[in-house]
């Protein structure tokens, strides 16, 4: 599992060992965002370690055993396979084959003369993501017609457990929401599965016979290739089912209402409908806290990975304090990200270094909730009793920051060099970026504790050091 960068646009990858995924968000403009904290206040947080490289090299035969190959091993190894096309969509870059051992993503960027079901020889190397891929530009033979596989039934526990990645099986569930989506070069039907335990994508190439939105409120059975939604760091936010054809779908039992035939409710009366059961088990994540806005939003870095809790806390807490965080994952984010979290200090600080990166390496969605320093020169600047507003040119891009504080930041020159440290959040369906900061030092430089895109065009709220 992980995501690919190709120009500007992001790929989130479908499937579980590093697919890219599909979907409008792929046209659209990437949003930024930058959670400020600090990072240059004193006692900010250890480097946790890192993997030591692989030092053996081997050769992988099976399409099961490259997906479960420790990613220290991958670096040295090299994949030959003989295996069948389970998925194939060449518009969008989603390649997974099978072979009695499981199956593996192919990471892919170019077309391939092949099609689901070819029995295929793969020469090319492994590549470490979410579980093991099949890196870019291997050689791939047609030897003839595959093996067809059973497809057996998983629940959403087992497959978010990581059960069947890559492989052919069967899910029940109810439908939520049909579309056709534009992708870049074609369009895909898309739906949102509701399982007994969470909520699943289906991914199939559009027809012209198959209306999608037909399927609303249906309890269906689909059959297809397990994968996953990816950020760019190859952290798991989501589970994705790609079949072949609409042919792989049967429909259990209908809705006793069409949807188009539904009652008109009142726009009042909307809010007492919600039937809402959830038996999502509540987590603890442990890591240096490198924003805190109390009564609204916290993130936590650790070992270069970092997440975004939404609370609604008001206890002092410190940028710099090494905190345990307890809440409920959420789906509803580029990144994971928890909601109802509760944080709790250790006693400990830690440090985050923020790492120095432009404009871009920002919106690439590779840092997204990390710690990272930027620089720009200032252009204008707005000074009320509430707050100050500055607009600071960083890359040639303009982006407008807000500092909250009960005290006014002094004017400074137009042209002066401000540093931004912000935690940077990557959201591809918003346009623009933003700053929202919780600390920052002045004189000519500005530390920022919060950059996050928002809707409804850029903005930034930064608190004074």
């Amino acid at each position: 599992m992980g995501s690919e960068r190709k120009g500007l646009k992001l790929s989130y990858r479908h499937h579980s060992s590093a697919c890219s995924l599909p979907g409008t968000l792929l046209a659209q403009t990437i949003g930024v965002l930058l959670f400020v904290v600090s990072a240059f206040l004193p006692g900010l947080g250890a480097a946790f370690a890192q993997g030591e490289p692989a030092t053996t090299g081997l050769v992988v035969t099976g399409a099961g055993r490259v997906h479960d190959l420790a990613p220290s091993l991958a670096a040295s190894a090299s994949v030959r396979l003989k295996a069948t096309v389970s998925y194939y969509d060449p518009a969008d870059g989603v390649l997974f084959v099978q072979d009695a051992t499981g199956g593996v993503y192919i990471e892919t960027d170019k077309d391939y003369p092949i099609k689901s079901g070819d029995l295929v020889e793969i020469t090319g190397r492994p590549s470490s993501s979410y579980r093991t891929e099949v890196a870019l530009y291997p050689d791939i033979r047609v030897l003839g017609r595959g093996q067809t596989f059973i497809a057996p039934s998983y629940d959403y526990a087992q497959l978010i457990s990581g059960v069947g990645d890559c492989r052919f099986v069967t899910i029940r569930g109810k439908v939520l929401a049909a579309d056709v989506e534009q992708h870049e070069s074609a369009t895909r039907d898309h739906l949102d599965v509701a399982m007994a335990e969470g909520e699943v994508q289906v991914y199939l190439a559009s027809s012209e016979t198959f209306r999608p939105e037909a399927l609303l409120d249906s309890e269906i059975e689909v059959t297809g290739v397990v994968g996953g939604a990816f950020d760019a760091k190859n952290q798991l936010t989501g589970l994705i089912v790609y079949s072949s054809a609409a042919e792989r779908i049967r429909i259990l039992r209908r809705p006793s209402v069409n949807v188009i035939k539904l009652p008109v409710t009142d726009i009042d009366n909307v809010f007492q409908t919600r039937d809402f059961t959830n038996h999502s088990q509540r987590v603890r994540v442990r890591g240096v806290l490198t924003y805190y806005k109390p009564g609204d939003a916290a993130v936590v870095e650790n070992n270069g990975k970092s997440i975004y809790a939404q609370t609604r806390q008001t206890r002092p807490l410190s940028v710099g304090d090494v905190v345990d965080v307890y809440g409920f994952a959420s789906d509803r984010d580029y990144a994971p990200s928890l909601l109802h979290a509760s944080i709790v200090s250790t006693g400990e600080t830690g440090k985050v270094v923020p790492h120095p990166v432009n404009y871009q390496e920002a919106l690439s969605g590779n840092y997204s909730d990390n710690l990272v320093l930027m620089s720009g020169n200032l252009v204008s600047e707005l000074h009320d009793s509430h707050k100050d507003t500055l607009v600071v040119e960083v890359d040639g891009y303009l982006v407008n920051s807000y500092l909250e504080s009960k005290s006014t930041l002094r004017d400074s020159s137009l042209g002066s060099r401000y540093r931004l440290s912000a935690s940077a959040e990557f959201n591809p369906a918003v346009p623009g970026a933003r700053l929202i900061c919780s600390a920052c030092r002045c004189a000519t430089r500005v530390m920022l504790n919060y950059f996050r895109s928002l809707p409804g065009g850029q903005y930034a709220i930064l608190s004074r050091c």
